[in-house]
């Protein structure tokens, strides 16, 4: 059945296709075509500048954005860390996001939100009865909407071992400082053994923004990511040089954030790269290299090399174990040995079978399906009363 969705932007980007290298606005943006294109009423407020298939609402003044972090304003990528002033933008795209849809919204209306940077319009518009708030796209520790969307399996079962153990410690202080007057709202119930207000929807992607390349091999190895030695730039340009390989680092920041003299003769330092450019820098890399060191939540970048046939190396944890087929689409490790071992091993992948993993694991043809049996399991637990026994 179709619902009426109020889906909001993210406060410090634009949401359109030009955007698209944002790990973040890219799975909106899409996410808010797909829901149209469903049958589904949806209302998308956004930054000026956003043109979505929705009834996109503009609910900040033109220029905010320039004018809260200048010419470099973050528009396109996120920051790292972030820039002066974030946290005043979020908080006003917030108040203004929610004024809009006091407008609009009716009983049974889903909101969805889908960066922590709008996770305040849970209480701005929790006086409204019946209306269902869902965090999609849940890349960060700190979900409080009644609903949830992980990118990953992997994800989900570390933030609910957080959260069980965050409940632990807040049941044996909480009558003690600092805990009288802590707000609790992160710590979500998290007893239901069926998961009834979770689930897990990979990112998605566009395949249409990456061109299949079915010949192996490549010119270079790809580093595609922010500049922060967390996301295992170093271990790439490491890896590289050893290998004898050419490396292109792409990804918003500044590079002297990990190289503190200048950049290594085999890196290609090229800064952001837009839709076209990125579509370019896969569809001729040999492989891609994701060595972060984090426990990465959903790994865009892995749908992305797929999508243009090119297989990964990355680091053997976090979503990687759930989204990388090991010797089928990349190669997983857990030390600079092992990337070793797994670069010389290129070669006897096929692009084809990465490409056509990546067609049946993150398409939105196969994700959309997903979200809406998210949404009718939601309508039918909340009209049951919150039976946990519930049926469709």
């Amino acid at each position: 059945m179709p619902y009426t969705f109020h889906v909001t932007g993210l406060a410090t980007t634009q949401t359109n296709d030009k955007f698209s290298g944002c790990p973040y606005t890219a799975p909106a943006y899409l996410l808010v075509n797909e829901l149209v294109r469903g049958g589904h009423k949806v209302y998308h407020y956004c930054n000026t500048g956003s043109e979505t298939d929705a009834d996109d609402i503009f609910v900040m003044p033109d220029g905010v954005l320039q004018k809260a972090f200048g010419e470099k304003h973050w528009t396109q990528y996120h920051a790292d860390p972030k820039p002066d002033g974030w946290s005043r933008v979020c908080k006003d795209f917030s108040i203004a996001c929610a004024a809009e849809i006091r407008k609009n919204a009716k009983h049974g209306d889903f909101v969805l939100l889908p960066s922590d940077g709008t996770q305040d319009l849970n209480g701005l518009l929790e006086d409204i009865e019946g209306l269902r708030c869902v965090e999609t796209n849940i890349g960060y520790s700190d979900p409080i909407s009644p609903y949830r969307v992980f990118p990953t399996h992997t994800w989900r079962s570390f933030w609910r071992g957080r959260a069980e153990r965050a409940n632990d410690f807040y049941e044996m202080f909480k009558d003690t400082e600092p805990f009288i007057n802590h707000n609790p709202n992160i710590m979500v119930p998290v007893s239901d053994p069926r998961w009834v207000r979770d689930t897990v929807i990979y990112y998605l992607t566009n395949p249409e923004n990456f061109e299949f390349n079915e010949k192996k091999g490549g010119d270079y190895f790809l580093y595609l990511g922010r500049m922060i030695q967390t996301k295992g730039i170093l271990e790439a340009v490491e890896l590289t040089k050893e290998l004898g390989k050419k490396l292109i680092v792409a990804g918003p920041g500044d590079y002297r954030n990990v190289f503190e003299d200048k950049i290594p003769k085999h890196v290609d330092f090229i800064g952001m790269a837009n839709k076209e450019k990125r579509l370019q820098l896969y569809a001729d890399a040999e492989c891609v290299l994701i060595l972060t060191r984090y426990n990465e939540p959903g790994g865009t970048i892995v749908a992305e090399a797929g999508y243009a046939g090119r297989p990964v190396i990355t680091a053997n944890s976090g979503c990687f174990t759930e989204l990388v087929q090991d010797e089928k689409t990349g190669f997983r490790g857990d030390c600079h040995a092992e990337w070793v071992e797994a670069a010389e091993k290129l070669h006897t992948l096929d692009p084809k079978a990465i490409r056509k993993h990546a067609d049946e694991t993150f398409a939105p043809e196969v994700l959309m399906p997903k979200y809406e049996a998210f949404f009718k399991r939601i309508d039918a637990y909340e009209k049951s009363g919150g039976d946990e026994s519930f049926t469709f």
